[in-house]
């Protein structure tokens, strides 16, 4: 007769929880939807803050670019400067003579002639002196200006030092950007070694003219430098200040 193991199961009382009902909440946790919620509210607030100071700066009176920028657009006029007088120099290596370099270009003004004019003579043709054309980096002219080349000033303490006008051997060939602001002019004279007396940049003596482009002739006009002349004695690159703006130069060809 087979004997058969009897189990007893004990029953224990099941919960049933009514439909719609929320199962109890445990102490000590929270819900993550609301922790993200004050995240974003913080967040938000923030880059409000942030907003607001950097539209405050923008507006406010007598605020200009950031120091860091106006830097770097320095150096970028300073190195398109050498590139100038690196091509000057490229250009006479072609066999050409000062009074032959041209500055053409198509998006020159017309008064610089043609860049098919003997090629090899024009700066900014790839077989003279090899220069890209670029216009002067946003912001470091306050308004539009193009570079200006010109034979007629003579920058006074740099090559031959001629203390009367109507020498024409004494003139130099300069790359000029004018209407640059007040903070690039201080900041390029910095980087030069011309003092900024009481931190404003000097102010030119005579007048530079700026009407005459260069077409191979050298015909003195005027002098480059400020009242006192020793800030820009032996400096072939510099800005000062005229009555109402501010003008960089930069010899490439010193004579």
């Amino acid at each position: 007769m087979d004997h058969t193991k009897l189990t007893t199961t004990k029953c224990q009382p099941r919960l049933v929880r009514a439909s719609g009902s929320r199962p109890p909440h445990k102490a000590g946790l929270t819900t993550p939807i609301s922790g993200n919620i004050l995240i974003y509210i913080l967040g938000a607030i923030f880059l409000m803050g942030m907003l607001i100071v950097a539209l405050k700066g923008s507006f406010q009176e007598g605020t200009g670019i950031d120091p860091e920028k106006t830097a770097l657009l320095v150096g970028q006029v300073q190195r398109y400067g050498a590139e100038l007088e690196r091509g000057v120099r490229y250009v006479q290596q072609n066999g050409y003579s000062e009074s032959d370099i041209r500055f053409a270009h198509p998006n020159a003004s017309s008064a610089y002639g043609l860049i098919t004019d003997i090629p090899k003579r024009q700066v900014f043709d790839p077989t003279g002196g090899g220069v890209e054309w670029r216009a002067p980096p946003a912001g470091s002219p306050s308004t539009p200006t193009p570079w200006f080349f010109s034979g007629r000033p003579i920058i006074m303490g740099v090559g031959r030092n001629c203390s009367t006008g109507g020498q024409t051997d004494c003139t130099e060939l300069v790359a000029i950007l004018h209407n640059v602001t007040r903070d690039f002019c201080i900041q390029l004279n910095k980087n030069v070694g011309i003092e900024n007396p009481s931190g404003v940049p000097p102010v030119e003596a005579s007048g530079v003219e700026m009407t005459t482009v260069f077409n191979g002739v050298f015909n003195y006009a005027t002098n480059i430098d400020v009242v006192g002349l020793t800030p820009t004695l032996y400096k072939h690159e510099g800005c000062v200040g005229l009555a109402d703006s501010f003008l960089y130069y930069r010899a490439l060809i010193v004579r």
